[in-house]
């Protein structure tokens, strides 16, 4: 109850004066996703950023991206790697930011997928203004942190770490209580919004709901941006979002997928029944593809509730 509460007073004074509108449903052969290619070097923290010179007082001091053991050392949270050796976590001295790193030890071209991760969040807000749904979703600013060279001792690798990625802490809530948000205060305009953004976007791993978590101040997050714009995959996953709906909400969301792109893997789950009902058993079958085999962000963004 507390948390609904919470949620629901930062949603209403943001929606009191907006009106009721009709779905406000995209051309989805009209994607928005067009090519968008942004240099890194657009993207790195200025000198006169407040950032900067803390970030330049610890990687003074540490010898950070050197391995584990300099990593924990130098007081970030959580130094667990994921997929290609992927670091997130946080920070006590960089309140509001989290930070998504590679160390040396790691093969990966950080330059090539953090230029994805900040591409995909461009992608992502020029979408949100376009369509005027900054007062219901947001989606973190990017920027590289350039790790200055005097400061390393590198490992031997194919790719020497020169930068980490910052992004601004969007204060979700953790995955149990987003599950129970998603099934009581989704809206008609909420999907109306997701239906536009994922498909505009392209976005087929938005549709794992930590992917697309509620913040403390009553907006959904886009968190994670790497692969938007690059796949069409996003048609074949639309049904997943089902389950995590209340009834009614599942079936004004079969309505917009059905109703506006029918590819071939769902097709036949857009047929009525005899009552003249869409099927929506046998679209959140059809559409809900594999897991994701990726662990969930709230371990890295809410650090003190691990403990």
């Amino acid at each position: 109850m507390k948390l609904c509460v919470i949620l629901l007073i930062g949603l209403f004074s943001q929606l009191s004066t907006i009106g009721a509108a009709e779905p406000a449903v995209i051309n989805p052969h009209e994607v928005i996703s067009k090519a968008i290619t942004i240099s890194i070097e657009d993207h790195v923290i200025p000198h006169d950023h407040p950032l900067k010179q803390k970030l330049d007082t610890l990687f003074s001091t540490h010898n950070v991206l050197f391995s584990t053991a300099t990593f924990k050392k130098a007081g970030f949270y959580n130094s667990q790697e994921r997929r290609k050796g992927l670091i997130v976590t946080g920070h006590p001295n960089f309140p509001g930011y989290l930070f998504k790193l590679y160390l040396e030890s790691s093969g990966t071209d950080e330059v090539e997928q953090y230029s994805k991760r900040i591409n995909g969040a461009v992608l992502i807000q020029n979408a949100l203004d376009n369509y005027k749904y900054n007062h219901i979703m947001k989606v973190p600013k990017k920027l590289v942190y350039a790790v200055p060279a005097e400061s390393k001792v590198y490992q031997p690798g194919k790719y020497p770490k020169k930068y980490i990625l910052v992004v601004e802490d969007m204060d979700i809530f953790s995955d149990d209580e987003n599950r129970k948000l998603y099934k009581t205060i989704i809206t008609r305009e909420h999907l109306d919004a997701l239906f536009n953004v994922l498909t505009g976007c392209l976005l087929s791993d938005s549709t794992w709901l930590p992917n697309i978590p509620f913040s403390h101040d009553g907006r959904i997050a886009f968190i994670d941006t790497e692969f938007a714009g690059n796949t069409q995959t996003i048609w074949s996953r639309l049904g997943r979002m089902s389950k995590n709906l209340s009834p009614e909400m599942r079936s004004y969301w079969a309505n917009i997928v059905l109703n506006n792109h029918r590819p071939k893997g769902i097709e036949s789950a857009s047929e009525e029944t005899d009552e003249g009902e869409l099927d929506l058993a046998a679209f959140t079958e059809a559409s809900d593809v594999e897991e994701i085999d990726v662990l969930s962000y709230e371990f890295d963004a809410l650090p003190l509730k691990r403990n």
